[in-house]
């Protein structure tokens, strides 16, 4: 029988030698003769891809990673911002309150803060209830 050699890791002849082909499969590495089993193999090489969706690492700041030839690219980095914090969160609502109360004219400032309100309804409506309430200032903010 065929074995393979354990330096090589090619096949080495036997009385039907074993042949490793390719199987054509971008993904699962090149076929090669494993000497612990005497059988044919393939290695997944690293960042292997068939679909743009297998490289997205879900980070929208370093890009959009695309696959390209059965390897995942790297996106081109955007600036992004810090998360937004509990602190972040109270300093940004402190400061719509001081330019809420700055507003001399009663009517205005009505007007004011129901555009605030209304914000306020269209964001808890988009609001992630999976998030961690304590990055967006609870769960009723």
């Amino acid at each position: 029988d065929e074995t393979c050699d354990t330096l090589t890791g090619l096949c080495q002849a036997g009385t039907n030698p074993l042949v490793c082909p390719d199987d054509g499969l971008t993904c699962n590495g090149a076929e090669f003769c494993d000497p612990t089993t005497n059988a044919c193999a393939s290695e997944s090489p690293d960042n292997c891809c068939a679909s743009d969706a297998e490289c997205d690492d879900g980070n929208g700041c370093n890009g959009d990673e695309t696959c390209n030839a059965g390897t995942c690219i790297t996106g081109t980095a955007t600036l992004c911002g810090p998360c937004i914090t509990s602190q972040t969160y109270t300093d940004l609502l402190d400061d719509v309150a001081a330019i809420g109360n700055a507003i001399g004219n009663a009517r205005e400032r009505g007007h004011f803060w129901g555009g605030i309100v209304r914000l306020a309804a269209h964001d808890f409506m988009d609001f992630d209830q999976n998030a961690d309430p304590s990055l967006a200032g609870g769960m009723d903010g």
